[in-house]
């Protein structure tokens, strides 16, 4: 089974704002225990993660588990089918694709919905937050950077990644490249738009 929810305290259940993490394959993924437990530090809220089958490559969804109230492993797809992009989308106070691939930010740009976490995008009325990360090569290509320009036109927030020296799996190598923020810094993204949230709805 793939689909786990650790249900929540009841009088936390109905109120905690829901925040809905889709993490796709680029390596940075490997980060996302560290980036859920700083979430859970800085902001209340009901925690649910998708993977997709490439994310759940590099981390194992069972780690996941243990953090994430709610967790669709889309390597499965009779459980990514079971789980329902429309209802994950509905349910989402705040969507942040994170990491996101350079396949996952170009489906979103072009309206895209071949598998799961493209079509929670397109299908949310909430907003969304790509958080890109890849190959610097990739990053810099004149058709990334159109696709990153018609998200933000299309009023998605796609933050400009984070450059910093570290080692690429891709190549080997030990160049700048762009990626996530610390983990803290992504909590205190999420902590940010949550709060503005709530302020709105006041």
């Amino acid at each position: 089974m793939t689909i786990t929810m650790n249900a929540p305290e009841p009088d936390r259940a109905d109120t905690a704002p829901r925040v809905l993490i889709c993490a796709t394959g680029a390596a940075a993924v490997l980060s996302l225990p560290h980036v859920l437990i700083a979430i859970r530090e800085k902001t209340e809220c009901h925690l649910t993660v998708v993977m997709s089958a490439s994310a759940a490559r590099f981390v194992t969804p069972q780690a996941i588990r243990h953090i994430a109230d709610e967790l669709v492993d889309a390597s499965d797809p009779d459980e990514a089918f079971a789980a329902g992009h429309m209802k994950l989308a509905m349910d989402a106070d705040l969507i942040l694709v994170l990491p996101c691939t350079a396949a996952t930010l170009s489906a979103a740009a072009h309206g895209l919905a071949h598998d799961l976490i493209p079509a929670i995008v397109l299908a949310s009325p909430k907003p969304v937050i790509f958080l890109p990360s890849m190959h610097r090569v990739m990053w810099e290509k004149p058709a990334i950077q159109r696709n990153v320009r018609q998200l933000r036109a299309d009023g998605y927030e796609v933050p400009d990644p984070i450059w910093r020296k570290g080692y690429e799996l891709a190549d080997h190598s030990f160049e700048a490249h762009p990626g996530l923020g610390a983990p803290m810094a992504l909590a205190q993204l999420v902590q940010a738009r949550v709060g503005a949230r709530r302020s709105a709805a006041a």
